[in-house]
């Protein structure tokens, strides 16, 4: 097996070419095209990145992260940089698996996603001009748009390749609709992220939220 865009070979199962650094999309996705492509897991098999969450609650008074049977799952960890934040995610054992950092020479990239070598998975955008001042797109690494957030009653993540809202996000107690037998000791500060596909990196979809969230508290 080749990679298709520079001709490198591939090990067998490759997710990412080790020489240009593209995503290997030899398996289901759902993005635009033969070159954008969203697979699970893209980015680490991980207890916080696996398919069967659908829901994610982020204590930001704790930094903890849950998933809907009230298992922690990750942990976050914000720091300020250059007047700008940065944030880690680590999962239960303490290993990085997430970094967002800012952008600084970009007019429109604010923030860019990695995995747990460093290597770019993403980047969160604002338009240089648009009449929609609180719209941001999620782009892959090579400037394919992938996602843009909606603001509706929650934020809502939605597919540029599909129309659909792929996961939404909001206060915890604007999701009337879901129960959550989880003790919150301050609600004011914890996140609900529902997952609608099942196909989406959540690597990605996390990132896309704690990204707002640092976009906004500014």
């Amino acid at each position: 097996m080749i990679c298709e865009y520079c001709g490198a070979p591939l090990d067998p199962g490759a997710r990412y070419c080790e020489k240009c650094g593209r995503r290997v999309h030899e398996f289901h996705g759902i993005g635009l095209g033969s070159q954008t492509q969203l697979y699970t897991p893209i980015t680490d098999e991980n207890v916080l990145f696996e398919g069967k969450n659908d829901l994610y609650i982020l204590d930001l008074s704790s930094n903890k992260i849950y998933n809907q049977n009230n298992d922690q799952v990750g942990k976050i960890q914000f720091k300020e940089k250059l007047f700008k934040i940065i944030c880690k995610v680590y999962d239960p054992e303490d290993n990085l698996v997430l970094q967002i950092s800012p952008v600084l020479l970009s007019p429109a990239t604010l923030y860019k996603f990695m995995n747990s070598k460093g290597r770019d998975i993403a980047r969160i955008k604002k338009p240089t001009f648009s009449a929609m001042p609180t719209r941001f797109y999620i782009e892959s690494p090579f400037n394919e748009k992938w996602f843009q957030i909606l603001r509706a009653t929650n934020y809502k993540i939605q597919s540029f390749a599909t129309d659909e809202i792929v996961a939404e996000f909001g206060k915890i107690n604007s999701f009337k609709e879901i129960f959550l037998d989880l003790e919150i000791k301050n609600p004011r500060n914890t996140y609900l992220l529902k997952i609608n596909d099942r196909r989406v990196d959540r690597a990605i979809i996390i990132g896309t939220f704690l990204s707002y969230f640092m976009i906004t508290r500014k």
